[in-house]
């Protein structure tokens, strides 16, 4: 394993939009062991987000179980939060765990799309085989997926969390 690899986790989002799981703390500590696994093989940066609100989005904002999974969203974050805390303690400097707020990131774009250049944030680009005209102005591509303007709006948050937790030169300075 390269330790000067960064480790990327962002997961529990299937187990509960698909109903595979409703407890907060198994997904949390599934990512908890996926962290000390990584840990233990010889990472040494291991970045990880957390979940946006998964009643909010398209596809369920809408639907029958958007307060549950708003709820759940809630904990899970609450939970992970917590885990990942415990871990850094534990781990010590070995390995640096950097967090990233997805959760905050995709509310803000929802309350003020201005601020990231989008118009819709609420609906979905692709509407059955119809695409909308302005996808860099939609944050979904689909009922749960960002579009390409909603992942450079989550890369350039990654990045900023990368260099607040790692104190990176500028970027004219990486390689590319």
């Amino acid at each position: 394993m390269n330790p000067n690899a960064l480790y990327v986790l962002w997961a529990g989002a299937n187990d509960y939009l698909h109903g595979a799981t409703t407890s907060a703390t198994l997904s949390s500590d599934n990512l908890s062991q996926a962290i000390q696994s990584l840990s233990k093989a010889g990472a040494q940066k291991i970045m990880v987000a957390n979940l946006p609100d998964l009643g909010k989005l398209p596809a369920t904002h809408n639907g029958l179980y958007s307060s549950t999974l708003n709820s759940l969203t809630s904990a899970h974050n609450l939970t992970l939060s917590k885990s990942l805390d415990g871990l850094k303690q534990e781990l010590g400097s070995d390995t640096q765990i950097i967090k990233v707020d997805v959760y905050s990131l995709y509310h803000e774009a929802i309350t003020n799309p201005a601020k990231f250049g989008l118009t819709n944030v609420t609906t979905a680009c692709l509407n059955n085989a119809a695409t909308c005209d302005n996808p860099n102005k939609f944050l979904f591509w689909d009922g749960i997926h960002p579009t390409t303007a909603g992942h450079q709006i989550l890369a350039k948050t990654a990045l900023r969390a990368l260099k607040t937790e790692l104190s990176l030169p500028p970027r004219s300075q990486l390689s590319h």
